[in-house]
């Protein structure tokens, strides 16, 4: 795997409208750890088993050396690697030091004539690392849209049933910052792209099966594919809010699974009809929503679809107050016509805004407050948006006029509004934007659109489900799975119905949760109070970056509020020992590395050594 490419697609991506709120170390039901596995992720792939792409500068020793002149597992660069933090069993009592064992499923597959076949010596090398390693492993059988420069993905791109399909057809392959997205379909599991997945996951299961019990016991959790969520164009800027809403699947076998979605759940068109306000003559009259009512022209309102016809969208944008102590509470208050509708703390982490501010010496002045518009009059809405702190009179900090408009779309009228409390300008000493909404958008609610994006979220969980139950035939039965799933919803920026993630983040037959934290999704209370209402008792960290330097102190919080939580495990990247010695070639700046001072990653390698050593540490 890319493993630079994948991590700083992610991270760039996370660290714009990550919140930063106060540490929740405790959730009532949660699966309380007797040790946090901490769990880094190396790039074995390269150069151990197949050639860098590019040569590697000022190693430590040859790569022969390096990995083991034997070479028949990875063991020797895992334990190099690791040792540089501590031993299995540290004398912190509260942690344990293992590994995660990533397994790439399309690079281990080789052309054999007109067929493809699994590179068994260097799968066998991943099984062996696992015999030699005397330490518990987090076992990842990835396969995500990412590319990883497999000759085997243009292949398959190149056959349509394997693309996922939007309102204009199935999606091309795209980039992101200069590399290659493939829409893989998860819609079907008879497809190619399943099927050369489910080649190498079997032969995978083959070799872990034959070990000793006692070396396939090592294996703490398999972690499956990657993210896996729906997609769109341009995925480099396109999740936003004002993209062009062109979203996946439609397919025609996606359109019937929908028909067949609505019966089920309706049972009767009646009552379908009158949930959605419509006049349908049967379930396979039902397209789902694709187009825009502003610029196309639609046979039937219940065409329509937009960032916002599910019926909310989001007051956001970013605050700070000069001098303000951080332990001053401060709050963003929404008024609706005059009407007080609620409050949002101002901690959400800006880096965005944190790099033309330096100033601010924080990053955490992001805000986000969303409306729920299903059930509003037609007409003209007056938002206003005002700051709230400890003892103070209200600031006004601006206002915004939006329209709800009704299906037939009459010209909105001004909707009478109230007078607001008592309230004074902002001045100088603070500095703020509303990022949105913009003056005088209109939004048009389609009852439609929630269920397609219910069931779009479904199609999502049924593919990780389909994994895990292919899994749970083998020998690994009794082994813990774990989805590697993305927070859309975390970042204010991200409009996360575009992902249709989320019910993958529920429970699900036997299935964990697994969660990439980044920002202060790993250390605030964003991802906690999250948590809280997730039903979920336990879960392991698939990726895991603060994206600031931290002190032992504050990492060891840290991981100790995620295993009071129920946390499982925290997998962070680390570069391979040898590789990076000062001058060599960096592969991921987000390791965790002595030698990589992006976003604080060296000082954090230096003090999760500290929390591991020092048996002090509380």
């Amino acid at each position: 795997m890319n493993f630079r490419s994948f991590s700083v697609r992610f991270c760039l991506w996370s660290a714009v409208g990550l919140c930063l709120i106060w540490l929740v170390v405790s959730r009532s039901g949660a699966a309380v750890q007797e040790r946090l596995l901490l769990a880094p992720m190396m790039n074995l792939l390269e150069p151990c088993i197949q050639p860098p792409r590019e040569p590697v500068k000022n190693a430590a020793a040859s790569i022969k050396q390096w990995c083991g002149a034997d070479s028949r597992s990875l063991a020797p660069v895992v334990e190099t690697t690791l040792s540089a933090l501590g031993s299995r069993f540290p004398p912190n009592p509260q942690l344990e030091l293992g590994y995660t064992l990533p397994i790439p499923l399309l690079r281990l597959l080789q052309a054999d004539g007109k067929d493809w076949t699994v590179d068994r010596p260097a799968l066998k090398k991943f099984v062996q690392t696992l015999v030699e390693v005397d330490r518990p492993a987090i076992v990842y059988l990835f396969s995500t849209h990412f590319g990883v420069n497999a000759p085997i993905e243009h292949v398959l791109a190149a056959d349509p049933e394997n693309l996922l399909v939007s309102q204009t057809g199935a999606l091309p392959v795209d980039t992101y910052l200069g590399d290659e997205v493939f829409p893989w379909n998860f819609t079907a599991v008879d497809n190619g792209i399943t099927r050369r997945r489910l080649q190498v996951v079997d032969a995978f299961l083959e070799e872990v099966c034959q070990l000793p019990k006692q070396h396939r016991e090592k294996i703490r959790g398999i972690t499956m594919l990657g993210e896996v969520h729906h997609m769109f164009p341009k995925l480099e800027s396109g999740m936003g809010f004002r993209s062009p809403y062109v979203i996946t699947d439609y397919s025609q076998a996606s359109k019937e699974e929908f028909r067949r979605f609505l019966k089920l759940r309706y049972r009767h068109l009646r009552g379908f009809n009158q949930a959605v306000g419509g006049d349908y003559p049967s379930f396979m009259a039902v397209e789902p929503p694709s187009k825009d009512i502003r610029h196309q022209s639609l046979t039937r309102f219940h065409e329509h679809i937009d960032a916002f016809a599910h019926g909310s969208f989001p007051v956001s944008g970013w605050t700070h107050v000069k001098g303000s102590p951080k332990s001053t509470a401060a709050w963003v208050r929404i008024y609706r016509n005059g009407q007080y509708l609620g409050r949002t703390a101002i901690r959400g982490g800006r880096q965005d805004v944190a790099a033309v501010h330096p100033e601010f010496g924080t990053a955490d002045v992001g805000w986000q407050f969303d409306i729920d518009f299903k059930r509003f009059e037609i007409g003209n809405h007056r938002i206003d948006v005002m700051l709230e702190t400890d003892g103070e009179q209200l600031i006004h900090l601006g206002t915004r006029v939006v329209a709800v408009m009704g299906r037939q779309q009459q010209p909105p009228q001004d909707l009478p509004v109230q007078a607001l409390p008592a309230h004074r300008p902002a001045d100088s000493t603070v500095a703020f934007s509303i990022d949105a909404p913009n003056n005088q958008d209109v939004y048009f609610y389609n009852p439609l659109v929630a269920l397609w994006h219910e069931f779009r979220g479904e199609q999502v969980m049924h593919y990780l489900a389909f994994f895990d139950a292919h899994i749970r035939r083998s020998c690994l039965r009794d082994t813990a799975t774990y989805t590697h799933q993305i927070l859309p919803f975390i970042n204010p920026g991200w409009d996360r119905h575009r992902f249709a993630a989320e019910r993958s983040l529920q429970p699900f037959g036997q299935t964990h949760n697994g969660i990439s934290l980044y920002g202060d999704a790993t250390y605030g209370h964003n991802f906690g109070e999250w948590f809280k209402t997730s039903r979920l008792a336990t879960y392991g960290v698939t990726e895991f970056h603060p994206l600031k330097p931290m002190r032992p102190e504050e990492v060891q919080a840290m991981f100790e509020s995620h295993r009071l939580r129920g946390a499982d495990f925290v997998s962070f990247f680390m570069e391979p020992r040898g590789l990076t010695d000062g001058n060599g070639a960096v592969q991921n700046q987000f390791s965790f590395d002595p030698y990589i001072p992006t976003h604080g990653s060296d000082v954090l390698f230096h003090s999760t050594r500290t929390v591991l050593q020092n048996k002090t540490m509380r």
